[in-house]
């Protein structure tokens, strides 16, 4: 009846496909809907003979393999989702986050360093805002955090709501919105406005009460952090997503570039043939390598933003007023974002094809002004050990006088203020070394402040040394890519050994690491 009544086929048809559609969706097979209705149209018709039956059979199986095909095909034209181009581009979002974090953790010092000129030049608002002198000072959100304290303090209050309204974007969602009293309306009666005010007063007594749970001083500094967390949360969510997706990546073959872009096909039959030849795939071992590498790079920073928030912009910046180049920290910041920038823009994008690998130059010069302050410690270490010979050697001589302690001291002091800060090896000697003076007092404030200088040096160097295997381990994975116009720097294709120029690196890095070390421990 069915091959007699076209009418009835279409019906039929419909039902079927409207069935298999309904338990598609209870069961989440997207596919089965479209196989079994285009398998129920494929046998539907039977032979009218038996001499036909071959050619019927044969009809049925390939337009069944036909149809996989097509619908392959149409699924790679009309909605290229490719779980190779997926990885690439959520390790690059991974990339520029992290650029982002290192950009705000550096900012942080460029903020404290603004504070300090402003403080020292007297260059204040009438409102109690600074005017900071940096160009990284112009961002709300990271280095002007507005101090609701402050605007009290001077007595005005006419900035407070408009500067919560141009920060309304960073507010966290588990604290209220403070309000000030320029939000209330021109026609609010004055109980409505003390009672408005006497809210925003409760919101923001609230919102503080929040922030120092969290363990922060107050709502504008935690509001300052935001930027901050968010920036770590999506390098940790960009990395987890690249992993997930690499899974379904070594199912895919690159097939070749066409158009700007690289074309996968999904592997069926021919998947174990297809999974070891390593230029049909996306890099596995290297690239969760890589993602290692970044979350090193992520916790360095973290720490070294801890360091700059927990207090090292007070002490330390005011013990090396006169004895360090704050400049230096401004270099320091410069060649950090700059180092971090170059790993975005040498990152391979998924639309265009990898030409070139990473070049050091940046990081050669965050690796030099990294040098320059391990030469400052090495300084101020030596300096404390001759110090501490010029005691031994002042104590004896007062000694042998029968001085008590206070003439030791007062002669130890007439002789580091005489010297300017220089020792000699030997007291009253002609000819002086000059050093720098003693960086630190021997006070509660100098200690800690010692002990935060020196973890601050140890932190640049372990991002140096981080960033230089994120450089290395990235220069060995694009070569690797498919479609890649650069050739592995090994002579073997397949060989993830490193070469002896990247041997040299890691050498050259632990070296100084260990020099590091020798330097903070002395």
């Amino acid at each position: 009846m069915v091959t007699r009544h076209p009418a009835w086929t279409a019906v039929i048809s419909f039902l079927v496909a409207l069935a298999s559609s309904m338990l598609a969706v209870k069961l989440k097979l997207d596919y089965s809907c479209k196989l079994l209705s285009i398998t129920f149209i494929v046998v539907l018709w039977t032979p009218e003979s038996k001499e036909q039956a071959v050619l019927v059979a044969a009809s049925r199986v390939s337009c069944i393999v036909l149809s996989v095909l097509i619908m392959a095909l149409l699924a790679m034209l009309i909605y290229p989702q490719i779980a190779s181009e997926q990885v690439l581009g959520s390790l690059n979002k991974a990339m520029e986050s992290m650029a982002i974090l290192n950009r705000i953790v550096w900012e942080e010092v460029m903020h404290n360093r603004g504070e300090k000129v402003a403080a020292e030049d007297g260059r204040q608002s009438p409102s109690g805002e600074r005017q900071h002198t940096d160009s990284g000072a112009s961002r709300p959100s990271v280095t002007t955090p507005f101090s609701p304290g402050a605007s009290a303090a001077a007595g005005s209050n006419a900035s407070w709501p408009q500067n919560w309204r141009s920060m309304g974007a960073w507010l966290p969602v588990c604290c209220a919105r403070p309000r000030g009293r320029g939000d209330n309306k021109p026609g609010d009666t004055s109980d409505e406005a003390a009672a408005k005010q006497q809210l925003d007063e409760e919101e923001k007594a609230a919102a503080d009460q929040v922030a120092l749970q969290l363990g922060f001083k107050g709502y504008a500094e935690l509001e300052r952090e935001e930027p901050f967390f968010d920036a770590s949360t999506a390098v940790r969510n960009q990395q987890a997503a690249a992993e997930e997706q690499l899974t379904t990546a070594l199912s895919e073959m690159y097939v070749g570039t066409w158009a700007g872009r690289r074309w996968f096909v999904p592997t069926v039959f021919y998947q174990n043939e297809a999974h070891n030849k390593q230029g049909w795939h996306m890099p596995e071992k290297l690239m969760l390598r890589l993602a290692m590498r970044m979350r090193r790079v992520v916790r360095v920073l973290n720490m070294l933003h801890a360091t700059f928030r927990e207090g090292f912009q007070k002490e330390v910046l005011e013990e090396l007023e006169h004895n360090f180049p704050l400049d230096l920290l401004v270099e320091l910041s410069e060649a950090a974002m700059a180092t971090l920038q170059a790993f975005v823009d040498a990152f391979p994008k998924p639309d265009r094809p990898v030409t070139a690998e990473m070049s050091d130059m940046r990081l050669r010069k965050l690796r030099e002004v990294a040098n320059v302050l391990l030469a400052l410690a090495q300084t101020s270490r030596q300096h404390k050990v001759d110090l501490i010979a010029l005691g031994e050697e002042v104590r004896k001589a007062v000694t042998a006088k029968g001085c008590g302690e206070e003439e030791l001291l007062r002669r130890l002091r007439w002789v580091i203020t005489k010297t300017g800060g220089g020792l000699s090896h030997a007291v009253g000697a002609d000819e002086a070394v000059s050093q720098p003076g003693v960086m630190f007092p021997n006070t509660d404030a100098g200690w800690l402040a010692t002990a935060r200088w020196y973890s601050f040096h140890f932190l640049v160097h372990q991002l140096v040394e981080a960033l230089d295997r994120l450089r290395v381990t990235l220069n060995l994975m694009l070569p690797r890519l498919p479609g890649a116009h650069i050739q592995p720097s090994s002579h073997n294709k397949g060989d993830m050994r490193p070469t002896p120029s990247e041997t040299a690196e890691h050498s050259a890095a632990h070296a100084q690491r260990s020099r590091v070390q020798v330097v903070l421990e002395g």
